[in-house]
């Protein structure tokens, strides 16, 4: 019984996010755009961080946490339950308003949501970090907050764009924040130790 209202819930927050679709063009642009192109936007940014961070000695830690936390959601969790968990995406159950062309792959979690929200989380976390100045602290903290506000755009344009349920993306968002905890907390007693 919990199960059929959870996913009664599920149907009705998609349906009130995909129904926008396809009615401003202007909507639809960015839904694509955040659905779609936002990861190339973090891969880039990322990519540059990395080369600054191993040029200047600097920030190699964080460096490292990414990367554990971001292959740890995507590349250990994601796998785990598109196996045990298999769920179709939105356009493979029935007619949605789809923006974007996507394999029939499993739906739950969003691989997108989880690897941005690990990536996120985790330079979040950092800005905690008790070697950094007030001002790197303010500085991490800010990036954090902006990756984790332009992840939830992502997030919510899958939907849009007709490629993921809400409760995908939610799934997504738990578990990058728990893998970037992890990682962090691993890094901390086990690696550091």
């Amino acid at each position: 019984m919990m199960l059929s209202q959870l996913a009664k819930i599920n149907l009705k927050w998609f349906l009130a996010i995909n129904n926008l679709a396809e009615k401003f063009e202007i909507l639809d642009w960015l839904g694509v755009f955040f659905a779609k192109y936002l990861l190339y936007v973090f891969l880039i940014s990322l990519f540059f961080f990395f080369l600054y961070s191993f040029l200047r000695k600097k920030y190699r830690e964080l460096a490292f946490l990414i990367v554990f936390s971001a292959t740890l959601a995507r590349g250990v969790i994601v796998p785990i339950f598109h196996w045990v968990f298999p769920y179709p995406r939105p356009f493979v159950k029935g007619d949605v308003h789809l923006l974007l062309h996507h394999a029939a792959t499993n739906s739950f979690p969003s691989g997108h949501a989880i690897f941005l929200f690990a990536v996120s989380f985790t330079i979040f976390l950092y800005a905690f970090e008790k070697g950094l100045s007030k001002k790197e602290k303010s500085s991490f903290f800010w990036v954090g907050v902006v990756s984790l506000a332009l992840s939830s755009l992502c997030g919510i344009a899958r939907v849009f764009c007709g490629i993921h349920w809400p409760f995908d993306i939610i799934g997504g968002v738990v578990f990058g924040i728990f893998s970037a905890l992890l990682s962090y907390w691993l890094m901390r007693k086990i690696i550091l130790v």
